[in-house]
């Protein structure tokens, strides 16, 4: 269940067993989700006797640096479950497939490790909201997501093969499978509310996850012209933000190996 991939590392960070660090991470993240109010001294104490760890050790000794492990946590845990030969396992495995495949076999494997960890996603969007009503949420650098390479190689073979249309990257199909994975957590309630749908159950979540295979498949594979460029997404950077945003590494890629094959 757990993406163990980066688990020891992390743990070795702040001097802690790897259970430890994972239950420090489990308990931290109801309490700091979406908080505005500052976490109180015996707050502090009860996570500290949950999960094991002082209260005096990093990250749990700055509550600020505990927040900033948890969203690095929690993105962790949405992403495929890898181990330590990340690329050469990942790439094994899809390169054995059809870009079509290798596809639907990346949405699927996200789709299931946003189902498996809500707890992780609810952080995120959390700290997605609390960042548009707040300049008091520290900064976290955080790590791309490995998907975005696996989609810029699946997205390569399936160009090569003419399969693919061109002018969509890897950050477009993200945005798609992100926001359909999060659905789930971020509206399912409502939708069940007011339509009766609720995603949490086994034959929707099957359907939903069968949904997003298609709604990127039928997005690349679309005849529909292309005439925004490379990508319709596109890094923006902003003299406001105290860390450097990265460039569109597939925008560019693509853009180049577009312009080498014409």
């Amino acid at each position: 269940m757990w993406n163990m991939s980066n688990l020891p590392q992390s743990a070795a960070r702040y001097g802690l067993p790897s259970g430890d660090y994972l239950r420090l991470m489990t308990e931290a993240l109801p309490l700091l989700a979406g908080r505005r109010e500052e976490v109180s001294e015996q707050e502090k104490e009860e996570l500290a006797h949950r999960s094991g760890v002082p209260a005096t050790q990093r990250p749990l000794a700055d509550i600020a640096e505990l927040y900033g492990e948890c969203l690095r946590f929690a993105h962790a845990q949405i992403w495929p479950e890898l181990d330590e030969n990340l690329d050469a396992v990942m790439d094994e495995e899809l390169y054995t497939l059809t870009p079509v495949n290798a596809l639907r076999h990346l949405v699927s494997t996200t789709f299931h490790r946003f189902h498996q960890h809500p707890a992780e996603v609810a952080f995120i969007v959390a700290d997605n909201v609390g960042r548009r009503e707040s300049n008091e949420i520290p900064t976290v650098e955080l790590e791309q997501s490995p998907v975005i390479l696996q989609l810029d190689r699946v997205l390569m073979r399936g160009h090569d093969i003419g399969a693919f249309r061109y002018g969509v990257s890897a950050e477009d199909l993200y945005v798609i499978i992100v926001a359909l994975c999060s659905f789930p957590m971020a509206h399912g309630p409502a939708f069940h509310a007011l339509y009766g749908m609720n995603a949490s159950d086994e034959a929707n979540w099957q359907g939903m996850t069968k949904l997003t295979e298609d709604a990127v498949l039928a997005f690349l594979t679309t005849t529909m012209p292309t005439s925004q460029g490379s990508s319709y997404t596109h890094s923006s950077q902003t003299h406001t933000s105290s860390v450097g945003l990265p460039s569109s590494v597939a925008a560019s890629l693509y853009a180049t190996e577009h312009h080498d094959w014409e």
